[in-house]
């Protein structure tokens, strides 16, 4: 079960004002109709408990920016978007249902596309689209469950006769508003805290996550470890790591089967040079000095790392000013001695 109460559902009426959206052959305007399957879904949720806030409650036009303002500052738990698609190619046979999510993989938001997209294939009567990730501006910087709908193509004749009706909208209204409900009974994780520690990384969830379904990465490779039943999960952080910045990104669901949001944690390892390797090349009048920073494991050390070296009895002519990807640094040098060596 769910405390409705506690679960923050913000809707978004797609344009308003002079942002009409797509038109109907006979002129209905998407900007209509988009508000007023809003209304009948805020109050198909608000009869069940839920807050809900609308974007726009009237025939005006509020910025995208602003749309995700609203709802990022909510602290929103669903945003949806409420749109009415039109042919870009003015094929007015073209009907059909589509859904659009962020760009994020494993993001929650292709598990309440998927409910809707059965709910529509099943009760709306037409084709239904695979749900698709989309770079809308409403759907970027957004909260973790974001998603957009293009019930219908109002630029149909046979489909803006139907969304002339109120029995169609109230329809289009109660499939998200079903689709909503399974959604939030199928788990609604949320991250209680996150903390970073020298050997270690914790996160505490709202729900019990499932093991089997955890995916852990640092840096794009895989991380093994063995997760246990619980909210809690528990990364270790390699002694043996190397030094530097590195990103660990975490996947997976919890036990009633939705996905919590993507975690994406910087953390910082810290380190010493304990040793270097170096190699002198010959090329004519120059000689091109390459110089390898160890750790005490030995991994080279971070790129980007600032370095001053001057070695005796030579010029330098240009350097990298910083270590490379290998953690190494690169100086091209002219000798003042033929067949002399280099001293740090």
């Amino acid at each position: 079960m769910y405390d409705s109460s506690k679960i923050k559902i913000v809707i978004d009426p797609g344009h308003g004002g002079e942002a009409t959206g797509a038109v109907g052959p006979t002129g209905l305007q998407e900007k209509d109709v988009n508000l007023t399957v809003a209304r009948h879904l805020k109050r198909f949720l608000e009869e069940e408990g839920f807050p809900v806030i609308l974007t726009r409650d009237g025939d005006y036009d509020v910025p995208l920016e602003e749309r995700v303002r609203i709802s990022v500052e909510n602290k929103a738990d669903i945003f949806i978007s409420i749109h009415h698609n039109a042919s870009a190619v003015l094929n007015r046979n073209i009907n059909r249902t589509e859904l659009y999510c962020p760009f994020e993989p494993f993001s929650p938001s292709f598990d309440l596309a998927y409910k809707l997209q059965k709910n529509f294939r099943r009760r709306f009567g037409l084709t239904v689209e695979s749900p698709l990730p989309a770079n809308y501006r409403v759907l970027k910087g957004n909260v973790p469950v974001s998603v957009l709908t293009e019930a219908s193509y109002i630029s149909n004749p046979e489909e803006e006769e139907l969304l002339k009706r109120k029995e169609r909208l109230v329809l289009e209204a109660e499939i998200i508003f079903e689709s909503i409900l399974e959604f939030i009974t199928s788990g609604l994780p949320r991250i209680n805290s996150k903390k970073v520690e020298r050997d270690k990384v914790k996160l505490r969830f709202s729900e019990e996550i499932d093991p089997a379904s955890l995916a852990v990465f640092i840096d794009g490779n895989v991380l093994d470890f063995v997760a246990e039943e619980g909210k809690e999960i528990v990364l270790p952080i390699s002694e043996k790591l190397r030094g530097g910045v590195h990103i660990i990104s975490i996947y997976g669901r919890c036990m009633k089967g939705n996905a919590f949001p993507p975690q994406h944690i910087e953390i910082t390892k810290e380190f010493t040079i304990e040793s270097f390797s170096h190699v002198l090349k010959n090329y004519g009048p120059y000689n091109l000095l390459r110089i390898k920073f160890f750790d005490k494991y030995m991994n080279p050390v971070p790129p980007n790392l600032p370095f001053y070296v001057q070695p005796k009895d030579c010029e330098i002519i240009d350097s990298l000013p910083h270590t490379d990807l290998n953690g190494e640094v690169f100086l091209l040098l002219k000798m003042e001695r033929e067949h002399s060596e280099i001293e740090f």
